[in-house]
């Protein structure tokens, strides 16, 4: 047995579930949770129970099904969103996404969270940036605590903000902080585009995790390990 084999066989042992104030879980691997038409994808349900599942009825805007790591993901391209309808408030997050990036395009969105009244997103947002692919979070009207990525890599992506401070991650490793207190009432959350404003993400999304609190530190190393050993990505 490898040692992906071993870890993949640990993380199968883990339930992020178990970790509480888990808001939204969609896992594209898993394939009771998906609906296809055809080869797109017109429902990722919310592995939570809680409902939030990610939706798209107009065919030309469903993503495809591919792969990362031999793990099925979402395909985003030019158009394709899978949003999901929810009214709540934050003040405090915590958001894991695993995702590749694989062509340049400004902006393009990750994991976003928009309001009707207020055209604006807000964390969690986890995007690639300018033609040496960064990521980070648009929060306060800035792209905050963004680092570079490698083009096509395989990335576990997070945004932490505790109440104050606003922290985003790859692959462990931990980009600058911005303070400024979250104070915010989304109505949607999209995945792999925007909702005011398109800026798809021209890449692939594999398993993403919301929790409307800010984890701990051995939360956060919990869930990290757990995604790195399910979808084979090495960190730090």
């Amino acid at each position: 047995m490898s040692r992906w084999q071993r870890l993949a066989f640990r993380a199968k042992q883990f339930d992020p579930r178990t970790i509480p104030g888990l808001f939204a879980w969609w896992d594209p691997s898993n394939s009771t949770s998906v609906t296809l038409n055809g080869s797109a994808i017109s429902a990722l349900a919310d592995v939570t129970g809680n409902g939030r599942n990610a939706v798209q009825a107009v065919g030309s805007a469903q993503p495809l099904i591919g792969t990362i790591n031999d793990r099925n993901a979402i395909v985003g391209d030019n158009g394709d969103v899978l949003i999901a309808t929810a009214s709540y408030s934050i003040t405090a997050q915590s958001t894991f996404a695993v995702f590749r990036a694989e062509t340049y395009t400004s902006f393009g969105r990750i994991v976003t969270q928009e309001s009707d009244t207020q055209n604006a997103v807000y964390i969690p947002l986890l995007l690639p940036n300018d033609s040496t692919f960064r990521i980070g979070s648009y929060f306060d009207g800035g792209y905050r605590s963004s680092m570079t990525i490698a083009q096509g890599a395989s990335v576990i992506g997070e945004s932490h903000h505790d109440g104050s401070t606003l922290r985003c991650v790859a692959n462990g490793v931990s980009g600058a902080t911005y303070t400024k207190a979250l104070g915010f009432s989304p109505t949607k959350l999209a995945l792999a585009n925007g909702l005011s404003v398109s800026n798809a993400l021209l890449g692939r999304i594999g398993e993403v995790l919301v929790w409307n609190r800010a984890l701990t530190s051995a939360e956060i190393v919990r869930v990290r390990r757990y995604l790195s050993a399910k979808w084979r990505i090495s960190v730090s």
